[in-house]
């Protein structure tokens, strides 16, 4: 889902992506993240998902893009955190 660019502060002031490849960018980042997400809350009871997977799933969409050289650090800091925070 793309973010809403209009500045409602200003009447009659829109924003708009800087240029195409930012926008593509931005939603090849979503899909690889809905991806990672949907490797790490949709296994069976019986499954194990390693850390690697949800990196890998991640990642198979980025590279998918042609940037996977681009994307050089794995997925990780703040994981997992999305399961604490919700907890009481």
């Amino acid at each position: 889902m793309l973010p809403d660019l209009k500045d409602k502060g200003k009447k009659g002031t829109t924003c708009e992506w800087p240029n195409a490849r930012s926008k593509k960018i931005y939603e090849t980042v979503q899909r690889a993240q809905r991806a990672a997400l949907d490797k790490l809350l949709t296994p069976s009871s019986t499954d194990v998902v390693y850390a690697a997977q949800v990196d890998q799933a991640a990642r198979s969409v980025i590279a998918a893009e042609g940037w996977g050289s681009y994307f050089t650090h794995r997925l990780g800091h703040g994981t997992f955190s999305f399961l604490f925070l919700s907890l009481p």
